[in-house]
């Protein structure tokens, strides 16, 4: 991996879950995946303007 100053910083963001896999279910009935995935777009949002 080169250090190249000038390159932009990628960032992945993996919610997880979702599909037949909805991770855990918490005690007020929320998926895991549900939850991992607004967080996800928040995170997404957020990074965005930056």
């Amino acid at each position: 991996m080169k250090n190249e100053p000038d390159a932009d910083p990628v960032i992945a963001i993996d919610p997880g879950h979702g599909g037949k896999d909805p991770g855990s279910i918490g005690s007020d009935g929320t998926d895991e995946a549900d939850l991992n995935l607004k967080i996800a777009k928040k995170l997404i949002l957020y990074f965005s303007m930056c």
